[in-house]
């Protein structure tokens, strides 16, 4: 792992959309950031071109879910959104095709951690935006990972 001053732990790696043999393997960059305001969120980066910046203490507290949402801002990139900043600002479309990307391909047991979590946290309790309607969001990120067949559960 690399220190760089000011934006805590940076992560080189590599990121596997799909967890069979035919996966479509990204390079990447993450930057870990207690200050974070979201979970996690797609960033120009001076340095590497983009990144996927999140909170380890959220991530802490929803567990398999912030792979989830880890794997929705490296889709942003992926699919070539070019605004990377906070997820407030992406249009809904953009948000919901970065969902559904991440439900397709992404690891199940994420998948599922970021359903349940969208149903059942409250996230203002915990003082966390989510954007759009968690349920909706919950339902088609569910339609999306069953079209693939990489939902597990009910």
């Amino acid at each position: 792992m690399l220190s760089k001053p000011g934006n805590g732990i940076l992560c080189a790696g590599v990121v596997a959309f799909l967890s069979c043999s035919n996966a479509t393997v990204v390079p990447f960059w993450e930057i870990e950031d207690s200050n974070l305001p979201d979970i996690a969120m797609a960033r120009a980066d001076p340095n590497w071109g983009s990144a996927v910046v999140y909170n380890p203490e959220y991530c802490e507290q929803i567990g398999d879910a912030c792979g989830f949402f880890r794997a929705h801002a490296h889709a942003h990139i992926k699919l070539n959104h070019t605004l990377l900043a906070s997820p407030k600002l992406y249009p809904a479309l953009q948000e919901a095709q970065a969902d559904c990307f991440v439900g397709k391909y992404g690891k199940p047991h994420e998948i599922r951690g970021a359903v349940k979590f969208l149903l059942e946290v409250d996230a203002a309790v915990l003082g966390w935006e989510i954007y759009g309607d968690p349920v909706k969001r919950a339902e088609a990120i569910r339609k999306c990972a069953m079209e693939a067949g990489r939902w597990i559960g009910d």
